[in-house]
């Protein structure tokens, strides 16, 4: 989710103020976790087809079909 653009007419800085965060913490760490989860898979089906190659490689080569 893209953060939405304000336009500022009259920009101002106010000293003793705490600025609220601009980031949904929640919304970070679920997307983090997504984002690992599919790294992790990702990661998985490479070393299957990783496994696959090596197996066509080593047993079908070696039958000289």
């Amino acid at each position: 989710m893209a953060p939405q653009i304000v336009n500022v007419q009259t920009p101002s800085l106010r000293q003793g103020f705490v600025e609220m965060s601009n980031v949904n913490v929640v919304q970070e760490m679920t997307d983090m976790i997504m984002t690992n989860r599919v790294f992790e898979s990702t990661q998985k089906a490479i070393s299957a087809y990783d496994g696959m190659a090596d197996k066509l490689i080593n047993v079908v080569g070696k039958t000289g079909l």
